[in-house]
């Protein structure tokens, strides 16, 4: 995802070059008429128009960017904690099957541990 996102920068930043080539030309045309008042004031605008959208798409791509490079993180984090939850259900899986061969199946669950411990707390010798 965020190579496509490059991608699309580089195409934008493409037409935006395209769109400031018109707009110098288109300038330099109002430049030639006569009405320089009015042209100035157009003149104006179109440059202000273009540059506030640079501007703007170079602000929202970078907010872009940012989000995606935490989404990226947030993932790998995630899956990071999959895996470690897995391994930790296996090693609980290991150490229940261990138990319960060399114990006799103490350690299986709270049950069977607490009636093991009242068996052998019942054989203990009365003082």
């Amino acid at each position: 995802m965020a190579r496509e996102h490059e991608a699309g920068r580089t195409s934008i930043m493409e037409i935006l070059r395209f769109a400031r080539s018109e707009r110098d030309s288109l300038v330099r045309k109002m430049d030639s008429m006569k009405s320089r008042k009015f042209l100035q004031q157009d003149r104006d605008t179109v440059q202000r128009l273009l540059d506030n959208f640079e501007s703007d798409f170079d602000r929202l791509w970078l907010e872009r960017k940012a989000t995606l490079t935490r989404h990226a993180k947030f993932c790998l984090f995630s899956g990071g904690l999959n895996r470690l939850s897995q391994d930790m259900h296996e090693l609980h899986e290991t150490v229940r099957v261990k138990m319960s061969l060399v114990g006799g199946g103490a350690g299986h669950d709270a049950a069977s541990n607490v009636a093991a411990a009242r068996s052998y707390i019942d054989a203990l010798p009365k003082v």
